[in-house]
């Protein structure tokens, strides 16, 4: 509507300025001058772009679905390994995504202990990131030795927590404590 209201406006300054007698010669060039050139007005300025500007190569833009794990550990154990079980699938799905074209992608880690006492560690807030930073390390080297992956994924560890039911003296009952001793990742 806006472009209709510009060439009819256009056309009646010509035809004021030119007269009656021009009117085909001033409709033809009042739409061929609409034609090569956008016309856009904001309050009282006008801009002209001409159309040779607006030409844009083609931009695909994919969007890659966001993955995620979780590793339950069993009490005070802390390590995987990248090239077994789901962990080996999560770094296939990562690497598959970085194949198909994705530039970078950024692994954010978050870890949690439980609250039955350790005696292997000083607390569980030292277990917990050593959960994460273990984790953390294997996945920095694992992609780093691949060529065409360095410097694409970066890894940050974002919790460390210790939570869960508090310890009475239960530690047989490793179902209640259990869903709190994990390493999980997501990808943004």
């Amino acid at each position: 509507m806006k472009t209709s209201l510009i060439i009819l406006l256009f056309l009646g300054i010509q035809l004021a300025v030119h007269g009656q007698s021009k009117e085909a010669e001033v409709r033809e060039m009042a739409e061929s001058s609409i034609e090569k050139e956008t016309l856009i007005s904001d309050l009282d300025t006008k801009i002209s772009i001409s159309e040779d500007t607006l030409d844009l190569d083609t931009v695909f833009v994919t969007d890659y679905p966001d993955l995620e794990f979780i590793h339950y550990f069993a009490y005070n154990k802390n390590k995987l390994i990248t090239n077994k079980g789901d962990l080996k699938d999560f770094v296939k799905a990562v690497d598959a995504q970085l194949e198909e074209g994705r530039s970078n992608i950024t692994i954010t880690i978050y870890s949690s202990a439980s609250q039955v006492p350790t005696k292997t560690y000083d607390t569980n807030e030292t277990l917990t990131k050593i959960r994460a930073e273990n984790m953390k390390y294997d996945l920095i080297i694992y992609f780093e030795n691949r060529e065409e992956f360095k410097g694409r994924v970066t890894v940050v560890t974002e919790t460390t927590i210790v939570q869960g039911p508090e310890y009475i003296k239960d530690a047989r009952n490793k179902e209640k404590y259990f869903p709190f001793q994990y390493v999980g990742m997501k990808t943004e």
